[in-house]
Order: structure tokens, then C-alpha cells, then sequence
């Protein structure tokens, strides 16, 4: 298929199939269900199974639960007639139970973009009420492996010395969030499904940059991106010195499928950060947008970066930085895609045109 035909997705589909060997091994013949199918990271994880599948002929089946399926065509219209996917209507907290065994799971369901929008009530309900339920459908359809997708917003307030976090941090007191402490409570009835024997694993995951990133809402790079591609200001809201890192969706996928298929456990379940440990302040993201968007157009000029905020003198800035070396130290993974790299593609991808409208879904990036 086409690079066109994939929606400009075919160097970093390649990139995925070709990295992500060992797990193909352990997913042929699999029948893996998906909650959030249709979000930022369920449409990465469809469309990779789907290229392994033509390009290798994986023997693996998708079923992707959403509340709005429809909305993966649109935004992946390569995937409406995948062989490999299909789709079942539905609310986490109520879907049924499938027919037969389902090997794997990965359970992606929150309304993490819509925050703002979203009582604290729904999305608290969402996270607790929907991993039960994803639980109790694994554990009757016998599956060997669920992956949990958690958030690094678990943590609570960052350790005051700036330090990377690493799973084992528990200083960060009260959730800030309605959000982290639904997630708190998903990773609660996680861990207790685990204790009960079901194969578990709990991934926190941080900033994410890539093609079908949200534009819109909290996400700070796609609202840059956006801005950049439209040729507005980049606007900062806020005075630019927060620290965050950001994981490209190739290597974002190569993570969660070795965890998958490696990282499952009874008993205690595995807990793993998934993010890139590449420090960048915001308004350095904003610049570093800015400027790569002049040189992808071909612009003699980049747009103007416009810091909303004044930083406080002295204040220390707040760091949203991962300690991976869990992951690192277990299976060798490593974010291998610069800052610099993620920003160029995504700028490269949405300058093609090649971004559907689309509004936004369950599974979205923290």
C-alpha cells in the first residue's frame, strides 16, 4: 500500500513492523480487544497491526470498542476494510461480553482530552467503572495478558528537587485531578485483578508527539502545531517554564506492544513509565515548532512565539519528567526519536494535508 494510501503514515509503520519483531512472534495467531480503539493511541496500535498484517501476514485480530467507531474511518480510512480490525459500538462501562477467547488486552477508555468539558463525577465513573468492567470481560474470556493504560498524572505534586520520576514515587500527595484520581482507582482494580491471577500490566504514560495528535484542547505541542500549520502566533498559556518530554508514536507503540507481550504479571502487576526522558521547557517547544515549521514550509520568517505568562523570579519550574530505566533495564526500551525529530514529522505530516478533521475520541495521551 501507498504511503498516500496510508494517510503519510508508511515510513513510521514501516519503522514499527520492523522493529517490533519479537512481538509479532508472540501476537501471531493472538485476538487482542481494544478500549479506545479510536483515540490517539488505539488508531496507532489499529494501524500497526494492520501493516504487520500486510506486510508480514500476521495472524492477529483486532476488535476495537468505542463509543463512536465510525470516527476510526474517518481518521484512518485505510482501516475501514482492514481484514485484520473490527469494531463493536459501545461504552466501556457496559460493553458485552465478546464471543469467544480473547488473548490480549489493552484498555485505553478515558476522556482524558475532555477534561474541562467533563464532570468530575463521568470521569472518575469512566476510569473506575470501566476498568472493572474490562477486567471481568479478560478474566471471562481467558485472556493471557491486559494492559492497563494509566498516566503519569498519578503522581501528584512532582518531587520538589526536579528529579526524573520513577514508578516507585509516592510523595506527590493528593491527585490534582478529577482525571488522576480516576486513574489512581483504575490502577487499583488493576492491581487486584492481577492478585486474582489475571496477567497484568500498569503503563503510566507521559507527553506523546506524533501524527493524529490532538490540535485542540490541553495538549500544549498539537496547539503549537496548529498555530504553526495556520499560520497564527504560537501562543504559550502561561509563562513557558514548564518541563516536559515527549515519546514519538514509533517508538510509543514498540513500548506498549513489548510490554504486552512481555511485561503481563500475576500477582504484583508490572508498572512501567512509558515517556521520553529529553527535557524541554514549553516556550522551548514553541520555538522549536516555530522555527521547524519555517524551515518545512520554506517560510523566510517563523512565526512569532507570544508568552502569555511572567515567571516568577526564583520559582522553581515544574517537571513533568519520567524516570525510565524500568523499562529500560527490563527490555532494552529507549525513546529513540529526538524532540527535534517528532516536531519535524508532525509539522511534515499536517503540511501534506494529510490530517482528517476529526473530533476527539476516548484514548488520548496525558
Amino acid at each position: 500500500m501507498s504511503d498516500a494510501a496510508l494517510g503519510g503514515l508508511r515510513p513510521d509503520l514501516d519503522t514499527i513492523v520492523d522493529r517490533c519483531g519479537a512481538a509479532w512472534d508472540r501476537l501471531d495467531g493472538a485476538r487482542i480487544l481494544v478500549t479506545g480503539g479510536t483515540g490517539y493511541v488505539g488508531r496507532w496500535i489499529a494501524a500497526a497491526i494492520d501493516h504487520a498484517h500486510r506486510r508480514l501476514g500476521l495472524d492477529c485480530r483486532l476488535t476495537i470498542v468505542s463509543r463512536r467507531p465510525a470516527s476510526l474511518r474517518g481518521a484512518c480510512p485505510f482501516l475501514a476494510d482492514s481484514p485484520a480490525i473490527d469494531t463493536v459500538a459501545a461504552d466501556v462501562r457496559t460493553m458485552p461480553f465478546p464471543d469467544g477467547r480473547i488473548s490480549h488486552v489493552i484498555h485505553a477508555a478515558t476522556p482524558v482530552e475532555r477534561q474541562a468539558s467533563t464532570p468530575d463525577a463521568e470521569m472518575i465513573g469512566v476510569c473506575e467503572e470501566g476498568t472493572r468492567r474490562v477486567m471481568a470481560v479478560a478474566a471471562a474470556a481467558g485472556s493471557a495478558a491486559v494492559l492497563v493504560a494509566s498516566s503519569g498524572a498519578v503522581y501528584g505534586t512532582r518531587p520538589p528537587d526536579g528529579a526524573p520520576i520513577p514508578e516507585s514515587y509516592v510523595g506527590g500527595g493528593e491527585p490534582s485531578s478529577a482525571y488522576a484520581e480516576g486513574k489512581r482507582r483504575s490502577e487499583r482494580i488493576a492491581a487486584d485483578a492481577a492478585r486474582s491471577g489475571l496477567p497484568t500490566c500498569i503503563v503510566r504514560l507521559f507527553a506523546q508527539a506524533g501524527p493524529h495528535l490532538p490540535l485542540e484542547g490541553q495538549f500544549a505541542l498539537g496547539n503549537f502545531v496548529r498555530d504553526a500549520v495556520a499560520g497564527r502566533d504560537i501562543v504559550v498559556r502561561g509563562d513557558g517554564t514548564p518541563v516536559r518530554t515527549y515519546l514519538y508514536a514509533t517508538d510509543l507503540v514498540e513500548w506498549l506492544l513489548t510490554l504486552l507481550t512481555r511485561g503481563c504479571r500475576t500477582g504484583d502487576p508490572g508498572c512501567f513509565n512509558v515517556g521520553s526522558e529529553e527535557a524541554i521547557s514549553i516556550a522551548a517547544v514553541a520555538y522549536l515548532v516555530a522555527e521547524t515549521d519555517r524551515r518545512v514550509a520554506g517560510k523566510t520568517t517563523a512565526a512569532r512565539v507570544v508568552i502569555e505568562g511572567d515567571a516568577v523570579p526564583g520559582a522553581a519550574a515544574t517537571r513533568y519528567v519520567p524516570d525510565c530505566s524500568r523499562a529500560r533495564d527490563a527490555f532494552g526500551l529507549v525513546a529513540r526519536v529526538p524532540v527535534a525529530v517528532s516536531v519535524a514529522r508532525m509539522l511534515e505530516w499536517h503540511r501534506r494535508g494529510t490530517v482528517p478533521q476529526h473530533e476527539p475520541e476516548e484514548s488520548r495521551v496525558p
